[in-house]
């Protein structure tokens, strides 16, 4: 993968989207999008097929809800 490809799909991946411009090709975008799908699906279908899974994020996702709204009341 060139260098320009890769630094594409970590733009992409920390939510800096940025096609046609930083050097980053439009025309290579949907081959960039694709090869950053795949690589999400292979390295996180496992654990997020995890019997525990949905559980332990609808809690995490509780707990984060409940500590934000609780801070907001502290100021």
């Amino acid at each position: 993968m060139r260098t320009t490809a890769l630094l594409a799909i970590i733009l992409i991946a920390i939510g800096i989207v940025v096609f046609g411009y930083q050097g980053i090709d439009e025309r290579e975008k949907d081959d960039l999008l694709n090869d950053l799908m795949d690589s999400f699906i292979k390295r996180t279908l496992h654990y997020l097929s995890l019997p525990d899974f949905p559980g332990k994020y609808v809690l995490k996702e509780f707990q984060t809800y409940r500590k934000r709204k609780t801070s907001y009341q502290n100021v």
